[in-house]
This record gives structure tokens, sequence and C-alpha cells, in this order.
């Protein structure tokens, strides 16, 4: 019988946070007209640390055991141990690779909802990771405009404990998952004056390979510092539905994003 109540023990869904996962867009203004760039021999290079402040909201089940997430960033904040957040991009010519990580670490002790359960204790951890190509299709004085595929990875743990309340015994539950699904997407820059830009990116994956479906939005507005150095900062929204056995994984993730671009 699945349990849904819509309490802190909801906090463990938040591994996800990661999630995961990919903004590529700060970059540099582009060369004279707007036109599919010349092949290059040289490569450039370029790392975005970054934060997303995202908040959660769905349904997570593990072991048959159901909560409704409905946490605000602020709620996962006051919970969070350890975070890390980095995206690489290796560019020559019309070609990239993009690789983007994201890991998570929460604890808390909470209210299961649950009569025949006390307070409970809540330890997680996620790791997203992001690995594709890009293709670039034209590019400007105006931006440019990428067309990329690849993959994301979902890794999931999370260790709960409950006290029960006599008759009902304790109990410890350890679950771990990890799936990879499949993406395509686009993902452009606008170059509004020689300093501001607006990026956005959209993708969409899964196609039940893994995942039912995953999808991706996201929309910046940047300032570029010096020829090598941008910030960005703006929205980003991730829904992924994910079931298998008596593990379900059906949230949507939307927050704050803001990085810092460093090409060389």
């Amino acid at each position: 019988m699945k349990n849904r109540t819509i309490t802190k023990a909801s906090i463990h869904a938040s591994l996800v946070i990661t999630a995961t996962v990919a903004s590529a867009f700060g970059g540099t203004a582009a060369p004279a007209s707007m036109e599919t760039p010349a092949a290059s021999s040289g490569w450039e290079f370029r790392v975005e640390p970054y934060g997303w402040l995202t908040g959660l909201n769905g349904d997570v089940e593990i072991a048959n055991r159901s909560v409704a997430v409905d946490e605000s960033f602020s709620d996962l904040f006051e919970h969070l141990d350890l975070a890390a957040a980095l995206q690489f991009e290796a560019r020559n010519g019309r070609w990239g690779i993009i690789a983007d990580g994201f890991y998570t670490e929460l604890s808390n002790s909470a209210d299961l909802g649950d009569v025949n359960y006390g307070s409970a204790d809540i330890e997680s951890q996620q790791f997203l990771g992001e690995l594709y190509a890009a293709y670039r299709i034209t590019e400007g004085v105006s931006g440019f405009l990428d067309v990329y595929a690849g993959l994301r990875y979902n890794y999931f743990s999370a260790d709960l404990s409950a006290n029960g309340v006599n008759p009902t015994p304790d109990f410890d539950l350890s679950k771990s998952k990890n799936w990879t699904d499949p993406l395509i997407g686009l993902r452009g820059q606008w170059n509004i004056t020689e300093k501001i830009f607006l990026a956005a990116k959209g993708d969409v994956g899964g196609f039940g390979v893994s995942s039912d479906l995953a999808w991706t939005l996201q929309g910046t507005i940047g300032y570029q510092f010096t020829p090598n150095v941008s910030s960005e900062i703006g929205y980003r929204y991730l829904h992924t539905d994910y079931t298998d056995g008596g593990f379900k994984y059906d949230v949507a993730q939307a927050g704050l994003f803001t990085g810092l671009n460093i090409k060389f």
C-alpha cells in the first residue's frame, strides 16, 4: 500500500538536484557574419562552475514507500551537506564535446506522516552527469546555434531509518539506483550588444530507454567581462519521469541558475 504525504521526509528526493545538469551558453562575441563557421585545427576550452537553486515538486517512491515532494530551495538548503557542479567544453571548429557533473549530499530528521512510526533519519546522495557532442549550425556577430545529442547519467542513493511505535518494529532501508537516458536538443546564444547576451537551451530524452521522459528548458542573460570571461544568470527547469519496479522518480526541478564561464 502506497503512503503518500507531503512531509520533510521528501528531502531525500532532492538528490537529483543535480542535477544535472547543463548550462553551456556563456561565450564570447562571435565572428564577423552569420554563417556556418569554417573548420579550425585549433582547440578551445571552456569551464563553468555553476549553481542551481532549485526546488522540487512531484512523487518519489522507494521500496513501495511513496512521498509527495513539494520543497522550495530554502527548505532543501537547510539540509544540504555538500554540493559541487562543473561543466567542461572542448571545441574545434563546428564540433564540441561537453561534459557536465553535479553532486549533492543531504541529511535530515523528519516525521514520515505514518502513525506507526516516530522520527525518521534520512541521508541521500545524488550524481547527475551529462556527456554529449554538439554541432554548430551557424555562428556570427549575432550569436550561434548548436544541435547536440548524448547521454544523461543518474545515480541516486538513500538511507532511511525510522523508529517504530509498539508493536511496529523499527526499520532501516537502503536503496541505490542508476540509469542512463539518451537526449537530443538545441542550444543558442543571441548577442544583444558586445557585452550583453541572451542564451537558451532545451533538450528531451529518455524515450522509454530508461526514463519514460526527461526534458530540460533553460534561459539566461549574460555579461561578457573580457573575451575569455563571462557570467550568466537565469532559470532552469528539469523534469524526470523514471520508474523501475518499486522505485519511482517523477519530479520537476526548477529554480535560479547562475554560472561563471572561463575560456582558454
